[in-house]
């Protein structure tokens, strides 16, 4: 994705704490500074635009996932020292991204403004799910329309899945190859992961955004792991 100006800022103190560290963020409006819910938070190992080393296939960077709450937090453990790059998604509200590098205990407190009026909004479209009701750990496959709404805007590969429960995010796979000039194609997009590993119902959230960091409005599918 091209590098842009973007409206998220970050605020962070540490202390130490076990052989894990834990970053625990706020979410805020950035004009009115009033906490913001279910803001989706894709994180990437190793970092912020991590290369593709394969763009006929999803990037395989995008490992963890939140959600923020009522209250705009949210919670990410993480392994001790590890860094990683957040991507923070909300309808009606501009992509932002920052990275973050977990040192003990970490507070991060992000602020985001909303779309621009002159902004043209990507679409994502008939999602489907192999199958609604799987076995823990069974092999399920996703797939969405990605659209982007000019050509002078065109789609980014962060066509993402987020599972908040489980702190989990993937890539999806872009259906040709995309990144030279930075412009990844329409079509459908498809990943293929692993269910949950304990029983339950799952919310899997798709998001995406444009080169440009306008937002697709979110969809959801409903999962139900036995």
């Amino acid at each position: 994705m091209m590098r842009k100006t973007l409206s998220l800022l970050l605020l962070v103190w540490c202390c130490a704490c076990g052989p894990r560290d834990l970053v625990r963020g706020r979410v805020l409006d950035a004009a009115t500074g009033l906490p913001l819910e279910n803001v989706i938070l894709a994180v990437e190992t190793g970092g912020l635009y991590i290369d593709n080393p394969d763009k006929t296939q999803a990037n395989p960077s995008y490992v963890f996932g939140a959600m923020t709450d009522e209250k705009g937090t949210f919670l990410l453990p993480l392994e001790k020292g590890q860094y990683v790059g957040f991507h923070t998604f909300l309808n009606g509200y501009r992509y932002g991204q920052l990275p973050v590098e977990g040192v003990g205990y970490m507070v991060a407190e992000f602020a985001m403004g909303k779309k621009l009026a002159a902004d043209l909004s990507p679409t994502l479209t008939r999602p489907t799910l192999s199958s609604s009701t799987v076995k823990r750990g069974e092999s399920i496959t996703v797939t969405v329309v990605a659209t982007a709404a000019s050509q002078e805007d065109p789609l980014s590969e962060e066509i993402l899945v987020v599972e908040p429960i489980t702190h989990f995010s993937v890539a999806m796979k872009p259906p040709a190859p995309g990144g030279i000039p930075g412009a990844w194609p329409d079509g459908t997009w498809v990943s293929t992961f692993a269910a949950p590993a304990t029983a339950g119902k799952y919310t899997l959230h798709l998001v995406g955004t444009s080169e440009l960091c306008v937002t697709a409005d979110e969809l959801t599918l409903e999962l139900t792991v036995e």
